[in-house]
This record gives structure tokens, sequence and C-alpha cells, in this order.
């Protein structure tokens, strides 16, 4: 985790030691300061956070050839949006297929697990890979997961239900039955 300005609520550089997978975070009001990183020139997958409160956010997924000119359009007053989230690799070595083959994950993903809301209106389509470039991508994904949860936003993880009876806490009033645990992240009650 790297911070050019030295600020934690600012500019965020992140990657996994050795991996080629790259985010870079970045809050709506430090874009232009972005707009001096080349790296953001490349293609690339990036995530739209919209805070709606100290828990709850929505995501828009995009892919683009040039993240930083695809984040700038999304930079009017039409569009609600806090921070944005941009992959890419450090290599410069996916191309327009593999960004898409990218975000169609991420949006497959995000509905499976259903933690967050999706501002996307349809999924989009998975191209065409070989089985090789399928791995690298399926690695390279896993990367992203974990960036992305580094970064505060957990949003490719399964809450994790508890494993015993003991771990299960139960409401019970009326005609009105609720049950739950502790996790990682907080108390998480069932559906």
């Amino acid at each position: 985790l790297y911070l050019p300005d030295g600020n934690p609520k600012g500019i965020k550089k992140c990657k996994i030691n050795e991996s080629i997978g790259r985010a870079i975070f970045i809050p709506r009001n430090e874009l232009d300061k972005a707009k001096k990183f080349e790296e953001l020139q490349q293609q690339g997958v990036y995530f739209l956070i919209k805070k709606e409160d100290e828990e709850k956010f929505k995501f828009y997924i995009g892919e683009a050839e040039s993240l930083i000119q695809r984040v700038l359009q999304h930079d009017n007053p039409d569009k609600e949006w806090n921070y944005v989230i941009c992959f890419y690799s450090a290599t410069n070595n996916i191309n327009k297929a593999h960004v898409k083959f990218l975000e169609s994950i991420c949006y497959k993903k995000i509905n499976e697990l259903g933690r967050q809301d999706l501002v996307n209106g349809n999924c989009p389509p998975q191209p065409k890979i070989t089985e090789e470039e399928e791995n690298l991508l399926l690695s390279f994904f896993e990367e992203m997961r974990i960036l992305i949860g580094v970064l505060g936003y957990p949003i490719f993880e399964e809450i994790k239900k508890a494993q015993t009876e003991e771990e299960i806490f139960y409401c019970r009033r009326k005609s009105i039955e609720a049950k739950g645990n502790l996790t990682e992240e907080g108390f998480v009650i069932y559906k």
C-alpha cells in the first residue's frame, strides 16, 4: 500500500508483492491529481463507489481502454459517486477482451453473493478467450478480490455463517424470530 500524498484518506496505490495486478483508489475530489499517473492510461476495470451510509455502498463496474479518460467521463453532476478503484496490469499485458472478461466475472460474482447493490443495468457479455487467457484472468481476478477487500470493500467475500449452534444468536419476540452470528465484519442477521 503506497500513499502518494501521505494521506490515508487520499489516493492509494496497492499491489501484492510481485504480482501483476495493481489497484489505485481515488476519492472523486482528487481526480485532478490522478491525471498524472501514467498507469491510468492503460486498459483496465474500474469500480465507481457511492457511499450510501457507513455500511451501505452502491457500485458501478466498468471497463476502459484508458482508465483515466473513462473515469473522467463519469465526472459530471448527473453521476453520483464518491470513489473509484481502478485495476490494471503492471506489465500492461491485458487487452480489450481481457478487461471485458474481468468486468463480466466481477458483475456475476457480486450478483451471486448479493452483498452490494450494482448500478449497472445488465450483465456485460463474456468474450471468447483461450483457456490460457482465462487462467491468467482468474488469477488476476483473485488479486482484485484481495486488493478491493484490503481497501475496505469486501464485495467478493462470502459472509461467513456460524459453523455450530453455539455460535448462533437468537432473538424472539411475539411472532418474530431472528438469528445471526458475529463475523469479522460485525454482526450478521440471517435472511
